[in-house]
């Protein structure tokens, strides 16, 4: 068991995940860190809160990469689809660190899921 600490200067994006996330049985107290009953915490970076927050506000769907990529560079920046894999590989690592195994699956060939 662990529980949630929401840090996010936009209040709609904050709330918005407050909700999702208890909706899915997390505890939350107020996203850009996690912390688990032995107070170990992580830091996650605005791009990997933005993942989560849009893979926990389509939970059970499978979202296609270019999706997720559309999402998260929405002012034309240029992100290829390795920069959103590296992305993908340290929220699973970050989230690890805590005893969060699993959360974000992978669909070959189409996108994730959680």
């Amino acid at each position: 068991m662990f529980k949630i600490i929401i840090i996010e200067d936009d209040k709609e994006i904050r709330e918005e995940l407050k909700i999702l996330l208890q909706n899915s049985g997390y505890e939350v107290e107020a996203i850009s860190e996690f912390e688990n009953l032995e107070n170990k915490i992580i830091e996650l970076t605005k791009t990997e809160l933005k993942t989560l927050h849009y893979l926990f506000k389509n939970k059970d769907k499978i979202i296609l990469r270019a999706d997720i990529i559309d999402f998260l560079w929405d002012n034309g920046v240029y992100a290829d689809d390795n920069s959103l894999s590296v992305i993908i590989t340290r929220l699973r690592e970050k989230l690890k660190e805590i005893g969060i195994e699993n959360l974000i699956e992978t669909k070959r060939g189409q996108g994730y899921k959680i």
